[in-house]
């Protein structure tokens, strides 16, 4: 079609074979070190507009828009009938989302299978029914075994996101629920078939002598394996192959790279279909014409469904993904009708390289939009998208790492005006605020990040920005909507500072109640306990100190500091809770195997023994913490000690 090389390396999947090489040789590493601006910069130049391009050959001839009517309008109007009403209902949005994750790897391969048939057919020689057919097997059966893992094993729901970008959305994908020993049976007939029927074809090809077509089909078949077959059995199959990129499972990096081959791949056939045209304007008009219309389907529902404007979430919480789902669910609708090559228009260019001139004239209509218009504005939509890679990747973390926090803010002031403002990025400001001594503009930032999307993990930092301001009733309200949260529950650190706010109000019976709820979750931690036990002995609430720190010891027994604070109390409350012998047991527990020993743990274990009316052992580990704090050079507690000596008549 182009000649030899530029073929095989932008159409037959060569070059993204080289990239998989190269992750092959630097592993894990090379992964793990890819900057984060290379992938939405390289989506903005390269895949977006792999989108705009299917635009244009649906909707800039008249002709087209009236050959494509179905798909072009009616189409067009139900899926984005549909990605409006997943906006403001979570089943359909995840529905919608799960639409695109399947019908994605499919999409790909109907493009290679296709891409191989118009090479196949190019070079003249004889494809046998049986060989094309087998081939068409191959390709169904690799999507089929992809398909089938992806609906029966959870974590293949979770491994594969299509998108180019990453989000943190917690819309998930939903699983057609196939039954895992079923899911397996059907695994195993799919790869068989796929193994037989790629052999099978190979096979045919070969026999035909067609050798102009084995090299460009062989390479369009290994790709396929490469972008799905390979990984997903991979890690279906638990295999192990040395090679990070096949024994990784699907993560980011490497369908990153997949849709960047198939973007390529998919401006190689449309490059070519467009030169035939007597219309064709230059390779750079274009594919400036392909960015600016990619750029405008993805950029501009972002703006208008901003949260601050019609929309309710953020782009990174939601909107992102369901413009993603949206944007390529219409591409695999128009794609599907506008690629076809029985049809004798798109077979006489991608085949017989013909020219484009069998579509009859049409009188233009009485009005129209000027052309430089329209790209203008267009064009206007590209900018703005590179401009918001710069201002994301480049801009807000320079300042942030520079300290420029008004200018950090600034920045997403900016990204706001385009539907792109942060959550996770106005936390991370209202932190960098805090640790500067700045609580009010922090808190303003957190409460910027709340109205984007409500988190446990603000709620905290705005509750901990609160009690640094003795505001009490604040940091209540903050636990209050933290709460509130579906499906959340507060933080250990988010409770620990109600429970202290409660008893600063002087409502300790609601403070109790605080570690009540997190004992009668389904999976405290025992350093959440562990907190509020510490919480209410400062509060001087022994009681409840008590509780909590039994509860952290019996979900961690081996719990050291617990260990010791409960042994302190047991040790020396005057009240109810005094109970000499557990302490001794806690705190022997506490100093068992912390090396270097503890003066602090020693000190309770002394106490201890003293309570439980064991002078000598008490005598004996005042005179080892003595020892330890003259050789540690630690004063205070070598006094600490002797005065302890004395007291027990051993100084």
């Amino acid at each position: 079609m182009l000649g030899p090389v530029p073929d095989l390396m932008l159409a037959c999947g060569l070059g993204y074979f080289l990239v998989f090489l190269v992750f092959c040789a630097g592993g894990s590493p090379l992964r793990l070190a890819q900057p984060a601006f290379v992938s939405p910069l390289l989506s903005v130049l390269i895949s977006g507009p792999h989108y705009g391009a299917t635009l244009l050959r649906a909707y800039e001839r008249r002709e087209d828009r009236r050959a494509y009517a179905l798909f072009a309008v009616w189409a067009t109007l139900l899926v984005y009938g549909v990605f409006a009403w997943s906006l403001f209902d979570a089943w359909i949005a995840s529905w919608f989302y799960t639409i695109f994750l399947t019908w994605s790897p499919w999409h790909y391969t109907g493009q290679n299978f296709g891409v191989a048939m118009i090479f196949a057919r190019r070079a003249g020689g004889e494809v046998t029914p049986w060989a094309r057919r087998l081939l068409h097997y191959s390709f169904i059966t690799s999507y089929a075994v992809f398909f089938l893992v992806l609906h029966t094993l959870a974590e293949g729901a979770t491994a594969y996101n299509p998108d180019t970008v990453q989000y943190e959305t917690e819309i998930q994908s939903l699983q057609l629920g196939i039954p895992t020993a079923l899911g397996h049976a059907l695994i195993v007939f799919a790869t068989l078939v796929y193994a037989v029927s790629t052999v099978g074809a190979a096979a045919l090809l070969v026999r035909t002598g067609n050798s102009r077509a084995l090299l460009p089909i062989g390479f369009l078949v290994l790709t396929q394996a490469l972008w799905f077959g390979l990984p997903i059995s991979f890690q279906y199959w638990g295999l192990a192959s040395g090679l990070d990129p096949l024994d990784s499972g699907m993560p980011h990096v490497y369908v990153f790279w997949a849709a960047m081959g198939h973007a390529i791949q998919y401006h190689f056939i449309t490059v070519y279909f467009a030169r035939a045209s007597s219309s064709w304007p230059g390779h750079r008009a274009y594919l400036g014409k392909c960015l600016a219309a990619g750029a405008a389907i993805w950029t501009l529902p972002a703006i208008l469904l901003a949260p601050d404007l019609v929309g309710g979430w953020e782009f990174n919480a939601g909107l992102g993904v369901m413009v993603a789902a949206a944007v390529n669910v219409h591409h695999f609708i128009l794609d599907g009708a506008i690629w076809k090559l029985r049809k004798s228009r798109i077979a006489s260019i991608l085949i017989r390289s013909e020219r484009d001139d069998a579509a009859a004239p049409i009188a233009p209509p009485r009005w129209r939009v000027p052309g430089w218009a329209v790209w203008s504005v267009l064009g206007g939509f590209a900018a703005i998208r590179i401009g918001m890679v710069g201002l994301e990747e480049f801009t807000f973390k320079s300042a942030m790492q520079s300290q420029n926090l008004s200018r950090a803010d600034s920045v997403l002031d900016a990204l706001n005006w385009l539907g792109r403002d942060s959550s996770s990025r106005r936390a991370a400001l209202g932190d960098a605020l805090a640790r500067e001594g700045d609580t009010e503009g922090a808190e303003a930032q957190y409460r910027r990040s709340l109205e984007l999307r409500s988190t446990v993990g603000v709620w905290t930092r705005v509750a901990a920005a609160r009690s640094g301001r003795s505001d009490w009733e604040g940091v209540l309200e903050a636990y209050d909507a933290a709460r509130r949260l579906p499906a959340s529950a507060p933080s250990g650190l988010l409770r620990g500072l109600a429970m202290q706010a409660y008893y600063e109000t002087g409502q300790p019976e609601r403070a109790r109640a605080v570690l009540e709820d997190l004992a009668s979750r389904a999976d405290p931690r025992a350093e959440d306990l562990a907190r509020l036990g510490g919480v209410a002995i400062a509060a001087g609430d022994t009681t409840t100190a008590v509780e909590a720190y039994e509860g952290a010891l019996r979900l961690e027994p081996g719990r050291h500091s617990t260990a010791n604070n409960l042994a302190w109390i047991l040790a020396t409350d005057e009240a109810s809770a005094r109970d000499p012998s557990r302490a001794v047991e806690l705190a022997e527990l506490a100093v068992r195997d912390v090396d270097p020993a503890d003066l602090n743990y020693l000190d309770t274990l002394a106490t201890a023994y003293a309570a439980a009316d064991r002078p000598e052992d008490a005598i004996a580990t005042h005179a080892r913490i003595l020892g330890l704090a003259t050789e540690r050079g630690d004063d205070a507690a070598a006094r600490a000690a002797r005065a302890g000596l004395e007291r027990l008549g051993g100084g």
